[in-house]
């Protein structure tokens, strides 16, 4: 097919944040004249050169370096998981701080002679943090899309210019452009196929997206990547998922960061009020319609579903929809909460656990052990990976973690040969937390596991022992 068209400056330009750099970036050259027919070599040259204008628009976020795309002025979309690496790194800084600070008490209290004066004249302690995250303060989270948003402090790029969706046909030439780990580019050609929510064109390896549909081999470990045309203009982008690689339209990505700034916090259960008609006819006299209820946010799954009428909610009565988010916001995340719902013409009650107000389950949440030195998030078994557990997303410097080996990624199984299931997952933790016990951890690592033993110090962290006191 001849296309016969003349690309144009593909990234031009726009506003950029208020703190940018006040010298903006000199243009980049304008792209060859594309041919219609082109050899492979041809092909790769393109790209090369749509991708070397893109390259401003790419940023790694976290010292683990997870793709990023410049979508908005000083706004940066990623795949989810950037935002638990982001926060599982400031959290094993925050350890390592704390550590290296009460160490500083510790020898001072042991050293006879030294003044104040000497002792403010030490080196400080190297910690953990990382100074070129810092630069990315999250901005929020859709679970839902699987997406993180930052904020960047400084960023000399403009934002890619968006096609005119009515001008895509099927059949154009795409590419997904990303960085590696190394701040290579990886581009990847591919086909729209088109631009019909739903389609069903039958196509090997296509990736069913929100507005668009696109056949791109998209390599294994993908998570973010900016889907361009053959002008460089910005058609969308592509973020991993539990499913495999979602693709999101610029449109799309765009009304969820409005949404994100204006949006109170994530209800997982949303509800409706009843007229008094329909309660009359169901034969209730209070309660609210179960309209929505999000399904990630809940471990296993949830307990409550859609079409349910709750008429209790932590021991009150609900009327109206106003009373219900009034008791849902009261309630604690990670707080386990009783309920009485009507289900068809049954009447059921049990017991749900509030999500977060990001609508992440609280057993997915980061929590921080201090004393191993671990950042840890609990997940649950998928079809490839390991068993539930604990994975670890952090381990500071100089703690039993480190010297024992555990590093980031692991998957912590069993304690104390001991499988670790979501109800008993910080239980079996704790005797190490009182540092009375030496814990032996099974661990996958990859695709083979292994035994740990994790010792406690002999002496406990933090904890400044009296001059000429030995420890116990």
């Amino acid at each position: 097919m001849v296309l016969g068209v003349l690309v144009q400056g593909a990234l031009a330009p726009e506003s950029t944040d208020e703190t940018s750099e006040a010298t903006p970036p000199e243009p980049p050259p304008p792209l060859p004249p594309h041919r219609g027919r082109m050899q492979l070599s041809d092909t790769v040259s393109y790209w090369s050169e749509v991708g070397e204008r893109l390259r401003r628009n790419l940023v790694l976020v976290g010292r683990d370096g997870t793709p990023g795309v410049v979508v908005a002025p000083g706004t940066v979309v990623a795949a989810l998981r950037a935002a638990d690496e982001l926060q599982a790194e400031q959290l094993e800084g925050a350890i390592g701080e704390r550590r290296a600070a009460k160490e500083r008490v510790r020898e001072a209290s042991n050293i006879e002679g030294k003044t104040a004066e000497s002792l403010d004249e030490r080196e400080p302690a190297e910690t953990t943090s990382q100074a070129p995250s810092q630069s990315f303060s999250p901005a929020g989270i859709d679970p839902e899309q699987g997406i993180a948003l930052f904020k960047v402090s400084k960023i000399s790029a403009g934002v890619a210019r968006r096609p005119d969706p009515e001008a895509l046909q099927a059949g154009a030439h795409i590419a997904a452009v990303s960085l590696t780990a190394d701040h290579d580019l990886r581009i990847t050609p591919g086909v729209l196929v088109s631009v019909e929510e739903g389609s069903s064109y039958p196509r090997q390896d296509t990736t069913i997206g929100e507005d668009f549909d696109v056949a791109i081999p998209f390599p294994p470990g993908t998570r973010t990547a900016a889907i361009v045309d053959l002008d460089g203009g910005l058609l969308g982008v592509a973020v991993e998922s539990p499913s495999g690689v979602r693709v999101l339209s610029a449109h799309t990505v765009e009304q969820i960061i409005n949404g994100l700034s204006e949006r109170r916090p994530c209800m997982s259960i949303e509800t409706r009020n009843l007229s008094d008609e329909i309660r009359r006819v169901l034969g209730v006299r209070n309660g609210v319609l179960v309209e929505r209820v999000r399904r990630e946010a809940f471990l296993p799954e949830p307990s409550v579903v859609s079409g349910d009428i709750l008429l209790r909610w932590a021991g009150r009565e609900l009327t109206e929809t106003v009373d219900w988010e009034q008791l849902y916001g009261d309630q604690e995340p990670g707080s386990l909460v009783r309920y009485v719902l009507q289900r068809g013409k049954r009447r059921l009650s049990g017991a749900t656990r509030i999500p977060g107000p990001d609508c992440r389950p609280v057993a997915r949440s980061l929590e921080t052990f201090a004393a191993l030195g671990l950042v840890l998030r609990w997940d649950s078994a998928g079809d490839e990976r390991p068993p539930e557990g604990w994975t670890v997303m952090g381990v500071a410097q100089d703690t039993p973690a480190a010297k024992a080996g555990l590093v980031r990624g692991d998957r912590i199984v069993a304690a104390q040969g001991q499988v670790l299931t979501l109800r008993d997952r910080r239980r079996a933790l704790e005797p190490f937390e009182r540092r009375d016990a030496t814990l032996v951890m099974t661990v996958w690592r990859g695709n083979t596991v292994q035994l740990i033993a994790v010792a406690p110090q002999t002496e406990p962290a933090g904890e400044p022992a009296e001059p000429g006191k030995q420890p116990s």
